[in-house]
């Protein structure tokens, strides 16, 4: 029984697919800052805002890559005077969701890879695969405000 090395099997992604995803994450990212609140918020959300700024933790868990991210990008948009505390940590958890929809953009792609004997719709087909999954209600919702968890 043979099987195929390393240098014989074909990439799981491509140039292209990386590019297909980056577009697919710019795009629902655009959408995630355009809907991302200006200021503070009430609940756990202003919890998590308020947290991220101190370097503190807001529950037992802690969500602390989350809080170190978070201090760090708030105390540099801040000083950069981008945007108040508040709205950083609103425009961080819309380039996570941007992120988010890039790597399922891949994911969908990487299983397209192996039934892609020159179907040029496939590409496109897992961007909007992607994307819907980055837009739909529940996942957009989430992503507005840092920390919600309803």
């Amino acid at each position: 029984m043979t099987t195929k090395t390393d240098a014989q099997r074909p990439a799981l992604v491509t140039g292209g697919d990386w590019l297909t995803a980056a577009v697919a994450g710019l795009l629902a990212g655009a959408v995630y800052v355009s809907g991302a609140a200006p200021g503070v918020l009430t609940g756990d959300s202003g919890e998590f805002q308020f947290a991220a700024w101190l370097a503190g933790l807001p529950h037992p868990t802690g969500y602390p890559l989350y809080m170190l991210l978070g201090w760090a990008w708030s105390h540099g948009l801040t000083a950069l005077g981008i945007a108040s505390p508040a709205a950083a940590m609103n425009l961080l958890s819309a380039v996570f969701g941007g992120l988010a929809v890039a790597l399922a953009t891949l994911f969908f792609l990487a299983g397209c890879q192996t039934d892609r004997g020159g179907n040029e719709w496939q590409p496109l087909a897992a961007a909007r695969s992607g994307i819907g999954r980055g837009i739909g209600l529940c996942v957009h919702a989430y992503l507005l405000e840092p920390g919600a968890d309803r």
